[in-house]
């Protein structure tokens, strides 16, 4: 149950009957000091002027029009004009037993039943090791996927590898220069002949010339340089799937560029059919886009780039997913190129009525500054994951003594804090990579949020079963209060992360409800109780726990009950 919704709908409804007429929208917030109310509305202050009326009697007048709710009690008008809502008692009792019944499910919406939503992500170059870019990308792809499907969406992941393009004929230039006797290639060694063309090509710029033509030899079919890309593809996939299987991670396609190489000249030439590309003078092609540079779909030699490409990858899903949106989930340095593509789709007629969205997100640091993958300078997602779980085999160790602990549990631990770390704050923000910070058991940290998980079920463990029938008025407690409320705006918090491709709302919601459990830990026993607040307490923190982990399950973060 969305309570935002449910006082939006009474509210529009009093404002139907009081008369008043405002193409404003009604929107609810929740206010910033909790005494006045659980949610607000100020909407009378936002339409005083264009009703031309006081905004305070304007609330007057809503508040009288509604009616008795069973969800909260009488609505408090507040100066200059807001209406305050507090959730009655006995809703959240009732809402208590309804947040046990739904289990699992409960947060989950019909939002977008009917809807389809193709999500593109991670997308590695083969040829390069996984960074720790490309670990942000995957979590922040995967737990949209997740988020998606708790919504009703039709969700479609694609991981749309980087195969095919002029980068590859700078490799295939440097094999053949020095890699040609070296046995058992693996992606690093990939990687090493790809710096070392950077680190000659700098002093020796024909190379660059001479890799195009490697690149234009592959497109031609050269049977020599199909091989060593194909052999190229192979060992990072191999790779790639590796780390897919640590991150959890789960694609229903991996359509990598090289899927539409053969529809590259049909989409060049229809873009000119349309008139919507035109030719330059050096045989180069086009698309003119209004107030931002055009867009850039065939080389003067005739070779083709990443925006080719794309528009063939999304030509591909308007066919073949009839999708209502398309989310690509790309470092934020890329927003130009995506609104030329998008302005480019619009111009070619494609996909209309398509939402194209670009999930962007900040780049991950070291603390000594930038990656670059072309001086060497990086940090590959395996390294990252090794050291993650040697940190976190210290962390259990140091919470549990008593047993040594398993493979998996210290990767669930180690996946979870990485992952963590990705998504606790907002997209948009650049992340440096602290081990010190995401590795503590205290603060906003995945073990952390796993630890709070491990304690709800270690007090369930330790009781007999649960009651079929609670007697929720018994929690009384400001903090037991403090989490009913809480628990309510669970769902809210979903939707809004599925409307604003945002995972950290959920993140945020779940580290405050762990910090409220630790309160209520702290202040409330629970097994010791009388057996009636035994029993409503137990309640309450299978509640807790039920949501904490449906919040990790979202994140793609394990819930171990044991930590």
């Amino acid at each position: 149950m969305n309570i935002k919704q449910v006082i939006q709908s009474d509210i529009e409804k009093s404002i139907k009957k009081a008369g008043l007429v405002s193409p404003t929208p009604v929107q609810v917030s929740y206010p910033r000091d909790s005494s006045l109310g659980d949610y607000s509305v100020n909407w009378p202050l936002q339409v005083a002027e264009d009703i031309n009326q006081p905004a305070i009697e304007i609330a007057k007048k809503i508040q009288r029009g509604l009616e008795k709710s069973e969800v909260y009690g009488t609505p408090e008008v507040a100066e200059p004009g807001f209406i305050n809502f507090h959730l009655s008692p006995e809703f959240l009792g009732k809402h208590l037993q309804l947040v046990l019944a739904e289990g699992e499910k409960f947060g989950s919406s019909n939002q977008g039943k009917g809807q389809v939503a193709v999500i593109e992500y991670s997308s590695p170059n083969i040829a390069k090791p996984m960074n720790i870019g490309h670990l942000r990308n995957t979590n922040i792809g995967q737990s949209l996927v997740n988020i998606f499907n708790f919504n009703s969406y039709q969700t479609i992941s694609d991981n749309h590898i980087g195969d095919w393009g002029t980068q590859f004929g700078k490799l295939l230039y440097a094999y053949k220069q020095w890699g040609r006797d070296q046995e058992n290639i693996d992606i690093k060694t990939l990687l090493e002949l790809y710096v070392r063309f950077h680190d000659e090509a700098a002093s020796k710029p024909e190379m660059e010339e001479a890799a195009r033509a490697e690149f234009r030899q592959l497109e031609q079919g050269d049977q020599e340089n199909r091989q060593l890309w194909e052999k190229f593809r192979a060992i990072s996939l191999v790779e790639f799937e590796r780390t897919y299987l640590e991150l959890g991670a789960k694609f229903d396609f991996n359509l990598g560029e090289s899927s539409y190489e053969r529809d590259l000249t049909r989409i060049v030439d229809e873009a000119i059919k349309l008139r919507v590309a035109k030719k330059d003078p050096d045989g180069s092609v086009v698309i003119p886009l209004e107030g931002i540079p055009p867009f850039l779909i065939l080389k003067s030699d005739g070779a083709t780039l990443y925006g080719t490409r794309d528009l063939a990858t999304a030509k591909y899903r308007i066919e073949k997913f009839h999708p209502n949106q398309v989310l690509y989930v790309i470092a934020s340095e890329q927003a130009l190129y995506l609104t030329q593509l998008f302005s480019a789709l619009k111009k070619l007629g494609w996909g209309e009525g398509i939402k194209w969205v670009h999930v962007s997100y900040g780049l991950t640091k070291l603390p000594q500054g930038k990656m670059s993958t072309r001086s060497g300078d990086l940090v590959t997602a395996e390294e990252v994951i090794d050291e993650a779980k040697k940190l976190a085999a210290a962390v259990i160790k140091d919470k549990d003594r008593s047993k040594a602990p398993d493979q998996k549990l210290i990767a669930e631990v180690a996946v979870g804090a990485i992952k963590w770390n990705d998504l606790k704050i907002s997209r948009e923000a650049e992340v440096v990579f602290d081990w010190k910070q995401i590795f503590s058991i205290e603060g906003n940290t995945g073990p952390y949020l796993q630890y709070t998980y491990a304690r709800t079920q270690n007090i369930l463990s330790r009781s007999s079963e649960l009651a079929v029938a609670t007697d929720s008025s018994l929690l009384k407690e400001e903090i037991e209060l403090a989490i009913l409320r809480k628990l309510v705006r669970f769902p809210e918090q979903i939707e809004a992360a599925a409307q604003s491709y945002h995972p950290h709302m959920i993140a945020q919601f779940a580290f405050e409800l762990s910090q409220e459990f630790s309160r209520f830990y702290e202040q409330c026993p629970v097994l010791t109780a009388p057996e009636s607040l035994k029993q409503a307490r137990l309640a309450l923190v299978k509640a807790v726990g039920n949501t904490l982990k449906t919040s990790l399950s979202l994140l793609g973060i394990s819930a171990p009950s044991r930590l």
